[in-house]
């Protein structure tokens, strides 16, 4: 049974024995009135039944007066008790209707003094007033007048303790409710005060106890004990809640396991993601006297981009610049533009062409289960006499300034991709005073910029005086615009690499 039920069921329980205490108690009260009512009417029946008694008395002196001295005044109070006697018989029995033996003794009672009246009084009255003599009336009057008030007062006196022997009833009934009534009120306070002592015992049975429980144990979870059980105590509802509270802490516990397992692997492999970053920006090698290179890698997700470049010395002693935009970002990605760089510098190593090792390494990267896409920027530049040779294979044009113009080096192929295809090689020459600039579409995506503005045009500006500024102030430049135009974060990889050449002073330069 839920908590709820119990709570009810134990309200109904205090509420119930309530009321049927105070049932009880109307029922007692109804009869006690009752009761009441009776004794007030009986006791009114007894004060009218000592003045009916009174009025015969009265009549019998004025006609035993009348009798001996025969005065007309002598007369009146027994003609006055006549009417007087029978408002007052008529009120008895308004009074004495619920008590019919009572009733059937007032009705013997006014039969009395009918009689009375009729067979003696007033005969022995028409004879004085006829003239029979004194002696016959007195004897009338010893003989039946006396008699009948005689017989009449033992009647009233049999009616009176009637009256007063249910009156002494009705108080010993009405005493009788007060006593239960006083029982029954002290038996349902004692009732009422265990009823709500045990719901007390009950009610912290059924919530303190079982809240108690399991606030300690949540409390120790909170503490750091995770292993403490939480309980499923009390009710059903109570019970479930400590279930359901014990099943967040092992979720929690599975949770922070999981947590704590990733932690371990992101610390096991923040070496590898710091070393793969430093690879995929290698720094570029010391270059021959007069040329320059600045370069910059801004990845859109995490610490490690889809893009690669790399600036490097062939042992030929010509220059290798390859930019690569592998589809995607991630870490993924990140492997892919590495494995691609290196085999890339290995096949310009072996003295082959940017066009051809475009084609050897898509031979090398032909995976039937996996589809790689990517453009590449691949290109070797004779150091002294500043020939470029160089693929485009689908990559965003770089821009060669030269003599305050601005040059874009066209695609030579599409990009790489699961169909064979062939690239072709072109040439340019970088003179002295020209800077070569070669970007990722990630400076040019409209997504990294509001109102369409991109670092593009802000860059091929400064190339067309780039006798003003050196190759790290392009890139940082750019860079700065880029990030002033940015709506937030960027959505793809930025690369940015920028090539110049000088006129040589001796030694060597970046």
């Amino acid at each position: 049974m839920s908590l709820r039920s119990r709570l009810l069921l134990s309200l109904v329980a205090i509420l119930a024995m309530v009321a049927l205490a105070g049932t009880v108690s109307g029922l007692i009260v109804a009869s006690r009135d009752r009761d009441n009512t009776r004794l007030r009417d009986l006791t009114s029946a007894r004060r009218h039944v000592d003045e009916l008694t009174t009025t015969y008395t009265d009549q019998q002196n004025s006609i035993v007066a009348y009798l001996v001295a025969p005065q007309r005044f002598l007369l009146q109070p027994y003609e006055d008790g006549i009417p007087a006697s029978e408002r007052q018989v008529r009120t008895l029995r308004a009074e004495l209707a619920p008590y019919p033996p009572l009733r059937k003794d007032l009705d013997v009672v006014a039969a009395d003094a009918s009689v009375l009246r009729r067979s003696a009084a007033d005969p022995a009255i028409r004879l004085l007033q006829a003239g029979q003599s004194r002696r016959a009336v007195l004897t009338i009057l010893d003989t039946k007048v006396r008699d009948r008030f005689d017989h009449l007062r033992s009647t009233l006196r049999s009616l009176a303790r009637g009256v007063d022997r249910e009156a002494r009833a009705a108080d010993a009934r009405r005493n009788h409710a007060n006593n239960w009534l006083y029982v029954t009120l002290i038996v349902t306070a004692v009732a009422v005060v265990i009823g709500l002592v045990v719901a007390a015992i009950l009610i912290g049975r059924w919530t303190t106890r079982p809240i108690s429980q399991i606030a300690t144990a949540v409390r120790s979870v909170r503490q750091g004990a995770l292993d403490t059980r939480v309980p499923a105590v009390g009710p059903p509802d109570l019970a479930a809640l400590g279930d359901d509270v014990d099943q967040m802490r092992a979720r929690i516990i599975r949770e922070l396991s999981e947590t704590n397992r990733a932690r371990e692997a992101i610390e096991q492999n923040a070496t590898v993601v710091l070393t793969l970053r430093r690879l995929l920006e290698a720094e570029p090698a010391a270059l021959p006297d007069g040329w320059r290179v600045a370069a910059t890698l801004r990845p859109t997700e995490g610490m490690v981009a889809g893009d690669s470049y790399d600036v490097a010395t062939l042992p030929d002693g010509r220059l290798s610049l390859v930019v690569i935009d592998i589809a995607g970002h991630g870490a993924v990605s990140a492997v892919a533009a590495l494995r691609c760089q290196e085999l890339l510098r290995a096949g310009l190593a072996d003295g082959r062409g940017p066009g051809e090792v475009l084609g050897w390494l898509h031979e090398q990267m032909r995976d039937p289960g996996v589809e790689l896409f990517f453009s590449a920027f691949v290109a070797t530049i004779d150091p002294t006499t500043g020939r470029c040779t160089y693929a485009n294979a689908g990559h965003p044009s770089p821009l060669l300034a030269h003599a305050g113009d601005v040059v874009e080096l066209d695609r030579t192929g599409p990009i790489v991709g699961p169909l064979v295809t062939d690239w072709k090689s072109a040439e340019v020459t970088i003179a002295a005073g020209d800077t070569l600039a070669v970007y990722t579409d990630g400076l040019t995506d409209p997504r990294n910029t509001r109102n369409g503005d991109d670092a593009l045009g802000y860059l091929s500006t400064m190339l067309r005086a780039t006798e003003r500024f050196d190759a790290e102030t392009l890139v940082a430049r750019s860079i700065e615009e880029l990030e002033a135009h940015a709506q937030g974060r960027p959505r793809d990889d930025v690369t940015l690499v920028v090539l110049s050449r000088n006129e040589p002073t001796g030694g060597a330069s970046r």
